[in-house]
């Protein structure tokens, strides 16, 4: 288990999956690259550019060839001495899935009530209009989209229903396959998407640090965050609720690009 000295980011899309990041496994290790840091890899809305709008927790995303297809690209990565680091994304996911859906049609009454940060107002959520085919039901009322719905969403995109990650059943239900490819030892480090969105961040990293699957493994966490603290690793390294092991640089860019521009009046 190692530390990264130099990632690459790729970008995951319909057309360009896990096939062919393999196929470019000779060019990275001749950069120098030691980790090879991939976009979101789970079930994602049929489609996306960006893999951030999650539909499906328990599939790894079958556009980009599935999880034998992962297992494959972790192969022939680890054969050019290569690891993976993969993107997470705990606060939200896309409406457009199982649960929110059984939450639509059965209302308080779902087994996935407690999934989402939902106000409900005399029993029903608010929702806008997000999609043609809602269910029939009377557990929700459609308003207009100048009206915030009744649910934690990703800043103003209402597509994007916020996730009570900080309740262990949620936390461990949509994060099985990420602590299985930790187990297997195909993916030796997590990026964590925009955990200031979440209630509390230092507890869901707790829940990450949690069990043999975290063991070694490192963190980083998006530079959106600015302040609460996230798992570190590896194993040698201080317990899981000191700080994680920094950003992803955006942090540095905005620094560095700080001093071309200034807000002095002219």
């Amino acid at each position: 288990m190692s530390r990264p000295v130099s990632t690459y980011r790729v970008q995951l899309t319909p057309d360009f999956g896990f096939a062919e990041v393999a196929k470019i496994a000779p060019y990275l290790r001749d950069l120098g690259v030691s980790h090879v840091y991939l976009s979101p890899v789970l079930q994602a809305v049929p489609g996306s550019l960006h893999g951030y709008d999650v539909v499906d927790h328990s599939r790894i995303r079958q556009e980009f060839g599935g999880a034998q297809g992962f297992r494959e690209m972790a192969g022939v990565l680890a054969a050019h001495d290569l690891a993976v680091v993969v993107d997470i994304v705990p606060n939200h996911m896309n409406t457009a899935n199982a649960q929110f859906l059984s939450v639509l049609e059965q209302g308080a009454a779902s087994p996935y009530a407690d999934w989402f940060d939902i106000e409900w107002r005399e029993g029903k959520v608010i929702v806008h209009r997000f999609a043609d085919d809602l269910p029939q039901s009377e557990h929700y009322t459609v308003v207009d989209w100048r009206e915030g719905p009744g649910y934690r969403r990703f800043f103003d995109v209402s597509s994007l229903i916020g996730l009570r990650v900080e309740d262990p059943a949620v936390f461990f239900a949509t994060h099985e396959v990420i602590f299985w490819l930790l187990d297997e030892g195909l993916v030796e480090g997590l990026r964590i998407d925009h955990p200031d969105g979440l209630a509390d961040p230092a507890a869901t990293s707790t829940c990450s640090g949690t069990g043999a699957a975290a063991s070694g493994r490192w963190w980083r966490r998006s530079s959106s965050a600015t302040s609460g603290c996230l798992t570190t690793g590896p194993a040698t390294a201080p317990p899981v609720t000191t700080c994680s092991t920094g950003s992803t640089g955006c942090s540095s860019t905005r620094r560095a690009g700080s001093r071309w521009w200034s807000c002095s009046p002219r």
